[in-house]
This record gives structure tokens, C-alpha cells and sequence, in this order.
């Protein structure tokens, strides 16, 4: 989810994405007409960071609706994808960049609700041990 941003048109954002842990980038369709995006592919050869760009159409582009990548992630098994590093970049009608607006990590994907469920029968289990040991000293 792109938030907390208004984008004019001819006004854009990327990801980026290492060719040592993704490759096989692939988007859906646009989630509205208010966007061109387009997918490059990682490439170890050059080295080269894939690319997910969404360019705005029209001024004030919508955000509601989610933007997706897919990937194969070569980071290993018991690994996930953490935060990746983003551009978001102004043009002129002609497409010469004019700046950079801003840059900095995505947010790492929150864990998943089995973890967090997980970690709290873990935290009730030892609360309930806890009680029982306390009471038999009793």
C-alpha cells in the first residue's frame, strides 16, 4: 500500500529489488487507469536492481487500491523479504527527471497471524506453569 502521499501527474514511484535475492518480477494490471507501471527484471550479470515503477497519469493519481509484485525470493528457506529501498520522482511533460522527492526502505511485511498466535499460547502456557509452580510452594 502506497499512503501518506498525493502524486501529480508525471510524478512517480519505485522499488527496488536486489538481483541476489529476487528475480521473476511480475505485476498484475494497473489497480486503476491513474497509473502506467512497469516491471524490470534483476539482473546478477550487470549487477543490476529489478525495478517496480508506478507513473502517474493524472494529477492526484488514487491510492486506493493496493499495488502488487510477485517475485521468486532467493534468499533462502526460513528467510522472508524485508523492506526494499524506494524512489519517488518528479518529470517534466517531456520526462526529464526534475528531482527526487524522496527516498528511503519500504516497510518490512508485518508477521503473519500464526506467528502471532504462536508467540502468545507460548506466553499464556508459561503464565499458566508460572501459577501452577507458585501455588504448589504454597
Amino acid at each position: 500500500m502506497v499512503s501518506g502521499f498525493t502524486f501529480p501527474m508525471n510524478d512517480d514511484f519505485g522499488i527496488f529489488f536486489s538481483p541476489s535475492l529476487y528475480r521473476d518480477l511480475e505485476n498484475p494490471p494497473p489497480p486503476v487507469t491513474d497509473w502506467d507501471i512497469l516491471t524490470l527484471q534483476p539482473d546478477p550479470a550487470l549487477p543490476a536492481d529489478g525495478l517496480y515503477d508506478a507513473f502517474a497519469m493524472v494529477d492526484n493519481a488514487s491510492l486506493t487500491n493496493p499495488f502488487t509484485v510477485s517475485f521468486v525470493w532467493l534468499g533462502g528457506s526460513g528467510t522472508t523479504p524485508g523492506s526494499q529501498p524506494f524512489t519517488i520522482t518528479e518529470f517534466d511533460a517531456q520526462g526529464n527527471v526534475l528531482r527526487v522527492v524522496e527516498t528511503g526502505q519500504t516497510t518490512s511485511a508485518v508477521p503473519e497471524p500464526g506467528t502471532f498466535v504462536f508467540l502468545v499460547t507460548g506466553l499464556v502456557g508459561l503464565l499458566g506453569w508460572s501459577l501452577v509452580v507458585r501455588n504448589a510452594h504454597v
